[in-house]
């Protein structure tokens, strides 16, 4: 046999420490109107079995069944509203590409104008800020 170091075991803690202590949580709400505050109950794991069977007689089949259907009305409504604003997306982003495009041939000509032409620098300035007017 060969001796070596051995696992110590941990201490137990105290009772009335928080992570000795267990919550009993349904889900959070996906609405205000779905879990009120007095569905959260909170006891010490030293807590007595009448507190386990009252927490227990409290739960209710009918509810979680109707909270699990309401979850499912909220993911298909959030499936809805995803595909709403990925058309919208899809549009937003045609018409960035045709402001590109438009604003491409724009500085093209601009930059023509500006070479070819014998305009001043204050012509020059007020054809920037109308081109600056007409994008924004």
């Amino acid at each position: 046999m060969i001796e070596g170091k051995t696992k110590s075991t941990p201490k137990p803690s105290k009772p009335s420490s928080p992570s000795n202590r267990i919550y009993l949580k349904l889900r959070p709400p996906q609405s205000t109107n779905d879990i009120t505050d007095n569905d959260t109950k909170k006891f010490d794991s030293d807590a007595s079995i009448e507190e386990i069977i009252e927490l227990l007689q409290n739960f209710s089949f009918d509810e979680a069944k109707q909270l699990k259907l309401a979850r499912i009305e909220n993911i298909k409504l959030k499936g809805i509203l995803l595909r709403q604003v990925l058309k919208n997306l899809k549009k937003c982003v045609r018409k960035v590409a045709q402001l590109l495009m438009w604003l491409n041939t724009r500085v093209s000509l601009l930059k023509k104008d500006l070479r070819f032409s014998k305009i001043t620098n204050e012509q020059k300035a007020e054809y920037i800020k109308k081109l600056i007017d007409y994008i924004g």
